[in-house]
């Protein structure tokens, strides 16, 4: 077969070749290095939001993530035109816990405490500690209509149980004060109104005892 002949001096060059298929593999490589990157940035993030919002000794959310989660889980109940409700509970004497059995025991008390919110409530609540002695619940969706949280009595119940059976040489002693979320309310106007009902509720019982 005759072929043409390049003119003389010039210079023969060499003829670029990809195939499609290299084309095709190296383009799927980097999507998936590019989607490995990007799981890896995904997983830093989650664990650094975790790191951020959880209480290291009762690994329950703490005040930082209620308000970010908590907030959430109002906006999707208004926009589900569900109820909402907002509960507080505070742990009461543990200064004699700590006093007479040391620190490890108050922590254990909390940590109990915290398991015993947690198997009370349902999944789709958020339990958290808010402060020292001091644990919220946000309720979602929640229809007790009544004037008096049902919820609370199952809380005392649990925490009556634990009392009787722990085998600990401490008890657990709560006071409990909840408020249903208004349209419109934002979660810290609906905490500060639950903390106000929770001290009502220790005021009473006090009173009560004497």
């Amino acid at each position: 077969m005759i072929r043409p002949r390049r003119p003389t001096g010039e210079a023969q060059r060499p003829v670029p070749f990809r195939s499609e298929a290299l084309i095709e593999g190296a383009t799927r490589v980097e999507h998936l290095s590019a989607l490995h990157d990007l799981g890896r940035a995904l997983e830093r993030e989650i664990q650094s939001f975790e790191a951020a919002s959880i209480d290291p000794l009762t690994g329950l959310t703490n005040r930082s993530g209620l308000m970010a989660l908590g907030e959430e889980m109002l906006s999707i109940s208004r926009a589900a035109d569900e109820g909402a409700a907002v509960l507080f509970v505070d742990l009461a004497g543990t200064r004699p816990i700590n006093d007479r059995f040391g620190h490890a025991a108050g922590d254990r008390a909390l940590r109990d405490l915290a398991r015993i919110l947690e198997s009370t409530f349902r999944a789709s609540d958020l339990v958290a500690r808010v402060g020292d002695n001091k644990f919220c619940v946000v309720m979602t969706p929640y229809a007790d209509a009544g004037e008096d949280f049902v919820v609370t009595g199952r809380v005392q119940r649990a925490v009556d149980a634990y009392n009787d059976s722990a085998g600990v040489p401490w008890t657990l002693d709560v006071n409990i004060g909840g408020v249903r979320c208004t349209p419109g309310v934002r979660l810290e106007h609906l905490l500060s109104l639950a903390d106000a009902r929770m001290d009502e509720a220790r005021y009473n019982r006090r009173a009560w005892r004497h």
